[in-house]
């Protein structure tokens, strides 16, 4: 099964997410316009990347027998104003309004 990329977005009414397979161009095109749509309503949106020497790296609550203590890495939120059906999760976001 190919891996599945998202597009995370939290709304009021809780967690929403948008799948799409960068191998079929139909879902590449409607995962495009989901990111075009969340632009246009004011979101704001990261691509989570994994970055070489910049990812986060966290030691995990639970120990791996055999190889010591478990780290993993947490991928680095970069925000983009443009569409990569490659990226594996894009998180929108709406922008913090004073009062």
């Amino acid at each position: 099964m190919a891996e599945q990329h998202r597009i995370e977005t939290f709304p009021s009414q809780g967690r929403q997410v948008f799948r799409w397979d960068p191998a079929d161009p139909g879902s590449v095109e409607q995962a495009r316009a989901e990111f075009a749509r969340l632009q246009a309503e004011g979101y704001i949106l990261f691509a989570l990347e994994e970055r070489p020497g910049v990812s986060v790296e966290r030691r995990a609550d639970e120990f791996a027998p055999g190889g010591g203590s478990f780290v993993a890495r947490d991928p680095v939120p970069v925000q983009t104003n443009t569409f990569n059906a490659e990226a594996v999760r894009i998180v929108a976001v709406r922008p913090a309004r004073g009062g």
